[in-house]
């Protein structure tokens, strides 16, 4: 399969690192599962795999390497970082995850009020005594719902038809961890 583009997060951090004083001795795009993947759009179901796994193993024994031989920080080569700014992000506004599924509310008949979803929230959105999610701190990354075994939150598409298409579209592609040493 084709290799899809890997976007400008990397370049951009790469960026902001070094105008800030930062030195980069490498970086790393690897592979995920999709947030909005789920058991009707499985968009990188199963990612990290073993393979991925390896290669995130075999970059840090390569970065290990790279930085016991550097004398000083500013003895670093700067990284030339490929990306390019995928068409949806040049066109949708920042967030826009917003515009295309609800906030995952809690089904309380099948919570076990375990707190992992309180937990893995990296946004602190989810009150702890209800469970409910705070609509302007969540950014619908979906963590609470892939770490809820007992399935008590879902993801709820607004869009259902075009997020099918896009997302569908999205998994056309094999995508490949990059790496930059």
């Amino acid at each position: 399969m084709e290799n899809c583009l890997s976007g400008i997060v990397l370049k951009e951090l790469n960026r902001i690192t070094r105008a800030n004083g930062f030195y980069v001795a490498g970086a790393a795009s690897f592979v995920g599962q999709h947030s909005f993947s789920s058991e009707l759009i499985q968009v990188s179901k199963g990612r990290p795999n073993a393979d991925d796994l390896q290669k995130a193993k075999l970059f840090g024994n390569d970065m290990k390497q790279k930085i016991a031989k550097v004398q000083q920080a500013a003895d670093l080569p700067e990284l030339s970082i490929s990306g390019k700014r995928p068409l949806m992000a040049k066109i949708l506004p920042l967030n826009s995850s917003r515009m295309f599924a609800h906030i995952p509310e809690v089904n309380l008949d099948f919570c076990t009020h375990c707190g992992i979803c309180i937990v893995k929230c990296p946004f602190g959105a989810i009150d702890a005594d209800t469970l409910a999610i705070d609509k302007e701190k969540c950014l619908r990354c979906f963590a609470c719902v892939k770490v809820c075994k007992p399935q008590a939150r879902k993801i709820k598409y607004k869009k259902k038809p075009l997020v099918v298409r896009f997302l569908t579209n999205v998994n056309r592609c094999q995508k490949e961890p990059v790496l930059y040493v």
